[in-house]
């Protein structure tokens, strides 16, 4: 009598593996993901690149037109010009026509500006990421002494500081909210999400180092850089840019407002300072705190991870353009602003 399982009379027995055809599909699947990858840096690179131009030719025609003047004495101005041209027009405008680029890898669509996927889980985000903010200070205090200890000063960017109402309001609007829009968009958008199929702490931790470069200081990446990760953490947390842009905002604007109330009334801005450290400290904590003990710290699953990490950093960091860029980065935080 025939038997129906494998051994038995009649059975057919499954055909063997064929492994080697299986390593050419996965070589073929490296190198296509290596090419994506790689595509992504050169585009990013060149975006990078645009953003130095942009600001060189803007400064240029600011000089021309006489405005070097108008920007060295109106606090106004100074903010007006920092706000549109550096952010908006040097920043947003190349990295928005890469958004809208068709092909591979496709940008369009990578943009998650819904609402978060659990409401809770972001507000407690939220209050976490503040709180890391305010750690953060304490680093790149650390940083900026270490660097006066080795007998070298990070060059004074800063604007003066005016009580006027009008200069307040351009300040915060020039600071929190602009940054706070255009360079999620950009960081935690554009650059973040295709790096995503490769690894999610790839590319939070990708973006946070070309985040970090971009404040163009020492002092400025060190606090950047770990801004940037928190930043990342909650895009990806949440499935949401505005998480993130809530963090940045509320960190820019608490540093706005002290920076001017302690200009202008020194022992008032202290104490407010304090008060709000301390705060988003411990609900920083307590924030963090729940997010581990519920589980809520997670990752999807099911990403293309088919390229090491070695590779995956390779292949998106030693793109011609990002070189470039970053190179030049290094450049103004390590020659140009230190003395």
């Amino acid at each position: 009598m025939p038997n129906d399982f494998y051994g038995g009379w009649g059975s057919v027995p499954p055909a063997a593996p064929n492994y080697a055809y299986e390593a050419v599909q996965r070589e073929a699947l490296k190198r296509s993901e290596y090419a994506q990858l790689r595509k992504h840096g050169n585009a990013v690179g060149l975006c990078l690149l645009a953003f130095f131009g942009l600001q060189y030719v803007l400064s240029v025609v600011l000089m021309i037109f006489g405005g070097g003047d108008a920007y060295r004495s109106s606090i106004s101005f100074a903010h007006a010009v920092n706000g549109l041209f550096f952010s908006v027009i040097a920043l947003f405008v190349p990295f928005f026509l890469l958004s809208l680029r068709k092909g591979s890898p496709r940008y369009i669509g990578v943009l998650p500006f819904s609402a978060s996927k659990n409401r809770l889980t972001a507000v407690f985000v939220i209050f976490a990421g503040f709180g890391i903010c305010m750690f953060s200070n304490y680093v790149a205090a650390f940083v900026s002494d270490l660097i006066q200890t080795i007998g070298l000063e990070e060059s004074d960017i800063g604007l003066t500081v005016s009580a006027s109402p009008l200069d307040f309001l351009l300040n915060i609007l020039c600071t929190a909210a602009l940054p706070a829009l255009v360079e999620e968009f950009v960081f935690r958008g554009v650059i973040l999400q295709p790096l995503r199929r490769y690894g999610e702490h790839f590319a939070i931790w990708s973006t946070a180092f070309v985040f970090g470069l971009a404040h163009g200081t020492v002092t400025g990446f060190a606090f950047a850089f770990l801004v940037g990760l928190v930043l990342g953490y909650a895009a990806v947390l949440t499935g949401s840019l505005w998480p993130g842009i809530i963090i940045h905002f509320l960190n820019n604007f608490y540093a706005a407002v002290v920076t001017d109330l302690s200009s202008i009334y020194p022992h008032f801005g202290a104490i407010l300072n304090n008060i709000i450290v301390y705060i988003g400290l411990v609900f920083g904590a307590g924030a963090l705190v729940y997010l581990v003990l519920s589980h809520s710290i997670r990752f999807e699953k099911g990403r293309a991870k088919e390229l090491v990490k070695g590779r995956r950093f390779k292949g998106f960091f030693l793109a011609v353009p990002m070189l470039l860029s970053v190179a030049a980065f290094l450049y103004f935080i390590l020659i140009a602003n230190l003395k």
